[in-house]
């Protein structure tokens, strides 16, 4: 039941903006995450007139690199709609106004309302479409903007997921259907103007970016800009951390847990840092100081479909190998879903980033600013070898690289960093030892 006393916020204050007298709530941007001071309103899940509940995700929005949904702080009716969908507002910027529904007595007759109106959105196809429930479209963000990027109208698709969500895979297979073709494409140019920007000619196609891309260009430029970049180049012969990994990758499954490399690899930057704390360091340029980091939050570099994401494993020195495993999985399947938290990806320390599983070598990543250093792996080749009584023998060669932000950082200083790298992971006994 909605109390007719003026509402208060989450943290249990009057909200200033709602007066008796008016009975309208003004909903401003909330703060999302630690640092945002700004969000993309990418989508409105509800229109003008159409009564929302109180914790019902009325509007999707962009901020860094997630997508979430945002709920309404009360149950009303969406009387006014101040920033439309493809604008920025700051925090706390008014967004929408909501008339607060005082004669309403019960959820079930929220329920009988919208029931009333009935579904505001009618999907395209001639049968009932079983994925939108009382106007909403059944998809989760990343779907819903893995849509869009696809230029297809999500409504049009009917989900195969649980509770009859559309996921990725159905509009994939929508996609892949021919006699949808070409409504697919009268679609993507109907929402041009929406979605993207894109001006065709003879020999080119012009695509706006998405807020994702955006993102990652910006934070790419100004880590360039900001840091002076070495990068070098090693590697190592793991047989042994090889065979370390075959021995226990059983019992870790029976946990339900995948070992990796990369957590092997993980374990050993962490001991790198600890004994080369520069690494672990960023600059303040406001105060010419070098800020040296007590904690050790590992960022893993994720590639998805909407972009790179770098969510990082808080206090990874205080956790075993194969706690770190399992997170590395957990953390990245949530950046696939678009279900990673702000705080997921902030403080983080220092990086790991992998192109081993889709075959690539050595490469000169760049530094997620405003740490100081990357590490880089590899894939594993069979490779001729010297072996130590100067006979030829065949080895597992594992390619490192590292860059590292030159204005604090040596270069020798580097160099016996991805020294002791090396020696950690060619020696998986000396890594639980020392690690």
């Amino acid at each position: 039941m909605v109390n007719k006393e003026k509402p208060v916020n989450r943290d249990g204050e009057s909200n200033k903006d709602l007066t008796s007298e008016s009975s309208t709530y003004v909903f401003r941007l909330p703060k999302v995450g630690e640092g945002i001071t700004e969000g993309k309103l990418v989508t409105w899940l509800v229109s003008v007139g159409d009564v929302v509940t109180e914790d019902e995700a009325i509007v999707e929005v962009q901020n860094d690199k997630l997508l979430q949904e945002v709920p309404s702080p009360v149950t009303g009716i969406l009387s006014k709609i101040l920033v439309e969908a493809g604008s920025t507002a700051q925090i706390e910027e008014a967004i929408a106004e909501i008339k607060i529904m005082s004669h309403v007595s019960s959820t079930d007759e929220v329920i009988e309302h919208k029931a009333d109106k009935g579904t505001q959105v009618q999907p395209s196809n001639e049968k009932s479409n079983k994925s939108v429930v009382a106007g909403r479209v059944l998809a989760m963000p990343s779907v819903r903007q893995y849509a869009r990027d696809k230029g297809v109208e999500i409504l049009n698709i009917s989900g195969t997921g649980k509770h009859d969500h559309i996921t990725i895979d159905d509009i994939d297979a929508f996609l892949a259907t021919p006699a949808k073709e070409t409504k697919n494409i009268n679609t993507a140019k109907q929402t041009t103007q929406e979605a993207y920007s894109i001006a065709e000619t003879s020999d080119t196609i012009r695509e706006k970016m998405s807020v994702t891309r955006r993102a990652i260009s910006q934070a790419m430029v100004n880590s360039q800009r900001h840091a002076s970049h070495v990068s070098i180049f090693d590697e190592v012969e793991v047989s042994r951390l090889i065979a370390h990994r075959n021995r226990f990758k059983e019992v870790a499954s029976n946990q339900d847990i995948k070992l990796t490399y990369l957590a092997y690899m993980s374990k050993a930057v962490i001991a790198v840092l600890r004994k080369y704390p520069i690494l672990n360091a960023s600059v303040d340029e406001a105060n010419d100081e070098i800020v040296y980091k007590k904690y050790y939050n590992l960022g893993i570099a994720v590639d998805t479909k909407r972009g790179l994401y770098v969510p990082n494993i808080k206090n990874a020195d205080r956790k075993s190998i194969f706690t770190i495993a399992k997170e590395i999985v957990d953390l990245s399947n949530k950046a696939h879903e678009g279900t990673l938290e702000p705080i997921e990806m902030k403080a983080g320390s220092t990086t790991i980033t992998s192109i081993g599983p889709i075959g690539g070598k050595w490469f000169t990543p760049i530094i997620n600013f405003p740490e100081v250093a990357i590490f880089g792996m590899g894939r594993i080749e069979k490779k001729p070898i010297v072996l130590e009584n100067d006979t030829l023998g065949v080895g597992s060669i594992l390619h490192l690289s590292m860059s590292f932000d030159h204005r604090i950082v040596d270069g020798a200083v580097a160099q016996k960093a991805m020294n002791e790298l090396k020696r950690l992971m060619e020696d998986p006994e000396l890594l639980l030892m020392e690690g």
